[in-house]
């Protein structure tokens, strides 16, 4: 009731008050936009904060939004909704910009993709201007209509009781029971309180620059209460926000995790955990990552978009127990491993050496027809959208990421990893410097990741066993996915890896230190790289059941050449596309090498007596046509 007798006074405040037509007509539009989308969304808490925090006439919101919402109850807000299921649903050449928009941040979380906010919106939009010149002029018009009015004493008269009747209703309203003066003492105090308490506000003029279109006092106020809201979060309320966290990633993830603290710090968007363990989702009693703290800061932009993404993941202690099975896969694959499959590892489990199913994946991976089938997956999942009923209107999802978790980058320092084949043979490299990067994570579609670098010393049994270097960056933006790989090994112990290559050899290596400058690209299919290969205190020897030739040299006699060769020295190229390499100057370098040393065996190939075109074919495979 006492609204309703405070209302023409409000109106004539309104009048009377040195309020710009121009904040007016801006309330107006605002109480447009209030009255013609849902009130229960986050697009309307975001107009609410505008009517808070931006200097714009409250009054005028508050009288002309019952009149919008009331408008819009009364049936303009089914057409509204069709009118936002024609933009979004319909309209297919606006598919893309709303693919675009609906994933900038901030604008994510607006509800944009609700058929009813969106049509509601872009009407209020598009019947801002008109509204805001006739609202402007009306209420010019009314001010200088009321201005001559009060020159009319009758009209004087009336403004005056309807002054009075506001005042009493406000003194009721105020404290009932107190009378008039009581009442007139109440707000004085309240009003040298006030004045002593925002003595920063006294004596001051019209509010310039900035302050005349927004409540700074009042932001500060906000920007205090977060730094509170910061410190209690973080320092109390992080244990009960652990189990969610632990929950959420296990379950978008097929590995499980355990966590011992968690400090969640909301102003930054960072949190803190303490003794993080990563288990094998096959075997829940085999830890496979191990680290004793982790500073993780999530990505704002991507968190305003709606997406959760870490900019950055930070581990100290760090050790990482990576072990081959039988079938050819590894334990860490499980870690992303998709919902529904298998993996792209399982293809190439007849591979036993981890060389081979590296190489296999590579190979599976840029093969021209599983590209080709990989970019109408991708194209495929860019052009989806799927659309779900609300209780009222629509609410369209526009599929702008595969990957519904990202980390940009985590890094580890001075950690350990260990590899472990299935045969129980193992390595490890100490002292890591490792980084990952452009990582996504996906129930359906499993982890990607875009860049790998790790660095650090390789030891076997705790005994120094070589230094190795690899770098590796996979880019599928293009029209083409690239690949970039470095590997540079220096003096490892061949028999402490022979896990790693021994299938993937016609020879068995004895003993060896390798040094390695591998530099290789893949554009596409195509492959371009180069290689410089130094062997010394090497001893090879042939490998039992493999083939005994090696061209029309027997494989023996290839092995103790270049066991003569110390240190060992190949250079040579690989082109060609990966499902068919060329090895350009690795036979000619190899056969060069150990050339000389096979003068004896053609010699007692001569004295034997063989049949002449033997001879001709060893003549020309070292190319020299004389005896």
């Amino acid at each position: 009731m006492s609204s309703f007798i405070n209302l023409p006074s409000r109106i004539i405040g309104l009048l009377e008050a040195n309020v710009s037509a121009r904040e007016i007509a801006t309330g107006v539009c605002l109480g447009m936009f209030l009255g013609l989308i849902p009130l229960n969304g986050s697009m309307a808490l975001m107009l609410v904060v505008f009517f808070f925090v931006f200097k714009l006439n409250r009054v005028s919101t508050l009288l002309t939004l019952p009149l919008f919402k009331t408008v819009y109850l009364l049936g303009v807000s089914s057409l509204l909704e069709r009118f936002g299921g024609y933009l979004l649903i319909d309209a297919y050449f606006l598919t893309g910009f709303w693919r675009w928009f609906t994933g900038l941040p901030l604008i994510a979380l607006l509800d944009f993709n609700n058929t009813l906010v969106c049509g509601g919106f872009v009407a209020s939009a598009m019947l801002s201007v008109p509204v805001y010149f006739l609202a402007k002029q009306t209420a010019l018009g009314m001010q200088r209509s009321y201005a001559r009015g009060l020159k009319n004493p009758f009209v004087a008269q009336v403004v005056s009781k309807i002054k009075f009747i506001n005042k009493a209703s406000a003194i009721v309203t105020l404290n009932r029971g107190l009378d008039i003066n009581q009442a007139g003492i109440k707000t004085t105090l309240i009003g040298a309180l006030r004045n002593k308490l925002f003595f920063w506000r006294r004596n001051k003029g019209p509010a310039k620059g900035i302050h005349r279109r927004i409540y700074v006092v009042r932001l500060a106020i906000i920007a205090i209460m977060l730094v509170v809201v910061h410190i209690g979060v973080g320092l109390v309320l992080s244990p009960l926000a652990g189990p969610p966290i632990v929950n959420f990633v296990n379950r978008i993830n097929a590995a499980k995790i355990s966590i011992e603290k968690v400090n969640v710090w909301p102003l930054t968007l960072s949190f803190t955990l303490k003794g993080l363990k990563v288990f094998n989702p096959e075997r829940t009693d085999q830890r496979i990552v191990q680290a004793e703290s982790a500073l993780c800061r999530m990505s704002p932009l991507a968190l305003l978009s709606g997406r959760i993404s870490f900019s950055s993941i930070r581990l100290s202690g760090a050790s990482i127990d990576i072990e081959g099975a039988p079938d050819g896969s590894f334990n860490i694959q499980d870690i992303g491993r998709p919902a529904q499959a298998a993996g792209i590892w399982k293809s190439v489990a007849g591979k036993k050496d981890w060389f081979g199913r590296i190489y296999g994946v590579i190979k599976n991976r840029y093969a021209k027809k599983n590209q080709a089938a990989a970019k109408a997956q991708r194209d495929a999942q860019k052009g989806a959208r799927s659309v779900a009923a609300l209780p009222r209107g629509r609410r369209v999802h526009f599929k702008y990421n595969t990957y519904v978790f990202e980390i940009r980058d985590i890094g580890i320092d001075n950690g350990r990893v260990s590899l472990k084949a299935a045969d129980r043979q193992s390595i490890d490299i100490e002292h890591v410097y490792a980084r990952l990067g452009r990582i996504g994570i996906d129930p359906d579609n499993g982890v990607k990741v875009g860049l790998c670098a790790l660095r650090g010393a390789v030891s076997k049994a705790g005994t120094p066993s070589g230094s190795v270097d690899i770098y590796f960056e996979h880019d599928t933006s293009g029209s083409v996915p690239h690949l970039q790989l470095r590997a540079e090994l220096k003096d490892v112990d061949l028999n402490a890896v022979r896990f790693i290559y021994y299938d993937s050899l016609p020879v068995n290596i004895v003993r060896g230190a390798l040094t390695l400058n591998s530099r290789t690209s893949i554009n596409g299919d195509a492959i371009n790289s180069y290689n410089e290969i130094y062997l010394k205190n090497h001893a090879l020897e042939p490998k039992v059941g493999a083939s005994p030739m090696m061209g029309f040299v027997p494989v023996s006699t290839v092995c103790d050449a270049i066991n003569r060769v110390d240190p060992l020295t190949l250079k040579f190229n690989i082109g060609g596309i990966v499902e068919n390499p060329e090895f350009g100057g690795f036979q000619e370098s190899l056969m060069a090498l150990i050339k000389p040393y096979i003068a004896d065996l053609r010699k007692s190939i001569k004295n034997e007596g063989l049949k002449d075109n033997a001879l001709n074919s060893l003549k020309s495979l070292f190319g020299n046509k004389k005896e």
